[in-house]
């Protein structure tokens, strides 16, 4: 038995001419214990990565000397050529794992690389307040907001907006009738109507006649009982009614409904809404005592927390000049609220929902 295995190992080196040799005393014996064929196993692994990257550090080190300068992307598709090619002349297993091992690993090193190389582009396209940068070919495949198609990016450009992160084909980028969610929320003046729109009063009932019987935002002609291009469909943030277009039934909290009942379901809101609210969510900009100050009188989690805020004031000092309390880094806690020790009134979407939960 032991000569044929000999005999196998030899016809695969004369046949593959790795630069190992595999000799029968390399072969643990069949009454040998688990340790040592374990100990056996890991010695062979470690044995062949070394020869691998011995191999490749010796291609690159032969490439480097052709070249004045070497990229670390150029040293990435060496390897990764090189184990593709080797992969497909070797039988033995061990060799085997180790060279997709390093595949895997080079190419997923390789693919971040030139993402990052390849990333938006410095020229920006302006539309109804994107800002439309052109993104690379790697990666998945997005959708179109505009046409509502895949794009698929080895063969179509697209782009993206950087502030509400709206994507969609380059070509398609002329056609956004969508005002930027991202624009709208970083306005100085965004706090303020805020408190003024009825987004922080749940919205009355309207019909379709108050809008003409069009989408509120590609004015795309909407009936009830006719085909599905013209279904209405009403955003429960800002009560108006879109097309499927335009609402493709996301649901999200509503600020509205949490502020005056406490009401922390999802409903459904339209693309614009859905972008605005997940762009605000972290930030403080509602005064829960302000919009609605009996609140806190039926809500016991909220009149815990207001408490609590109010001592955080009024203890900051503290915080900041003992030794004890600076050890424990309490304000350091706090760093991703950081209005808790700047007010008690202030709350974020973010903080009601996690108060609730």
């Amino acid at each position: 038995m032991a000569e044929t295995v000999g005999m196998t190992c030899s016809e695969v080196d004369e046949n593959d001419k790795p630069s190992h040799s595999v000799n029968i005393t390399d072969i643990p014996s069949a009454f040998d214990n688990n340790e040592t064929i374990r100990a056996g196993r890991n010695n062979a692994d470690i044995e062949v990565d070394n020869l691998v990257n011995r191999e490749i550090g010796e291609i690159i080190t032969c490439e480097k000397g052709n070249k004045d300068e070497m990229t670390r992307c150029a040293e990435l598709e060496l390897v990764v050529t090189y184990c593709k090619k080797r992969l497909r002349k070797i039988d033995d297993n061990i060799e085997r794992v180790q060279l997709m091992d390093k595949l895997v690993q080079c190419q997923l090193e390789l693919d971040a690389l030139k993402e990052e190389l390849s990333g938006p582009v410095k020229n920006a396209i302006t539309v109804m307040g994107h800002q439309f940068f052109l993104q690379s070919a790697t990666g998945r495949n997005p959708y179109c907001e505009v046409c509502l198609s895949t794009i698929w990016r080895l063969v179509q450009s697209y782009r993206r907006c950087n502030s509400c992160g709206l994507r969609s084909h380059d070509k398609c980028v002329k056609h956004v009738l969508r005002y930027c969610a991202g624009t709208k929320a970083n306005d100085v003046l965004f706090r303020l109507v805020n408190y003024e729109l009825p987004r922080t009063e749940i919205c009355e009932e309207r019909g379709l006649d108050v809008q003409t019987y069009k989408c509120a935002e590609c004015h795309h002609s909407l009936q009830f009982d006719g085909t599905t291009e013209s279904e209405p469909r009403l955003c429960d943030y800002n009560g108006h009614y879109y097309c499927p277009r335009c609402h493709w039934n996301d649901e999200w909290f509503i600020p509205a409904r949490i502020i005056h009942n406490w009401d922390f379901g999802k409903y459904k809101v339209c693309r614009a809404s859905k972008q605005l609210l997940v762009i605000i969510e972290r930030r403080p900009i509602f005064n829960v005592s302000k919009l609605n100050p009996g609140l806190v009188n039926y809500v016991d989690q909220l009149a815990r927390i207001n408490k609590l805020r109010r001592n955080i004031l009024l203890m900051k000092c503290y915080f900041m000049c003992c030794k004890v309390a600076r050890k424990q880094r309490i304000l350091q806690n706090l760093k991703h609220r950081q209005h808790f020790v700047e007010n008690s009134d202030m709350y974020s979407l973010i903080d009601l929902v996690d108060l609730y939960q």
